[in-house]
């Protein structure tokens, strides 16, 4: 990543762009919720986010702005599209555009500060460490603008729940006992 190229994502990035810890929904751990460092640019024009797309990686989306447009009384509805990317490679794009950033500094270092913590499926076992974690996520939703209450932190905090293992059932083909694989029957029987 050139000088150039740095300071002309974070210029996309402070003016069409958000940095945030993000909150994703997880059924495989306790907590039942895991965060991301996360950076995301908006935009019309395409060909920008292709050329992010070709430069950094990460995923394009479209996002009808239309509807939200007409809702607040404006006349546009050009469609919107979004380049989104996560985890570490986004903490490897803001270290290099940190120096860059002008208005979403505080924001990418919140975002880096939580990368730093060596996000693991162990940082998700406990109530404390997931607090911390926890903690950068308000502190995200802050720098952006969310004002929160009491309450909502409240309703928000993931609780770690203890992980149930269900029993796999076997299959129900008269004295087999095999393994369940598909439609109540195992592997052999599933095939036949």
């Amino acid at each position: 990543l050139t000088s150039e190229e740095a300071a002309y994502l974070a210029g996309l990035i402070d003016g069409e762009g958000s940095i945030a810890v993000r909150r994703f929904a997880r059924k495989e751990n306790c907590s039942g919720c895991r965060f991301l460092p996360g950076l995301t640019v908006t935009n019309t024009y395409l060909p920008v986010l292709l050329d992010l797309k070709d430069l950094f990686d990460g995923t394009i989306s479209k996002h009808d702005s239309g509807k939200y447009a007409l809702a607040r009384g404006f006349k546009s509805t050009k469609m919107c599209y979004n380049w989104f990317i996560h985890h570490q490679k986004a903490a490897h794009i803001l270290e290099k555009i940190l120096p860059y950033l002008m208005i979403k500094r505080s924001q990418a270092e919140n975002a880096l500060t939580f990368a730093r913590q060596n996000i693991s499926r162990e940082n998700y076992q406990t109530q404390e460490r997931l607090d911390i974690l926890f903690g950068f996520y308000l502190k995200s939703r802050e720098l952006n603008g969310a004002k929160l209450t009491e309450d909502e932190k409240g309703r928000l905090r993931p609780i770690l729940r203890p992980y149930k293992v269900r029993p796999r059932p076997n299959c129900s083909e008269k004295d087999c006992g095999k393994p369940h694989y598909g439609h109540g029957l195992c592997r052999h029987h599933y095939r036949q």
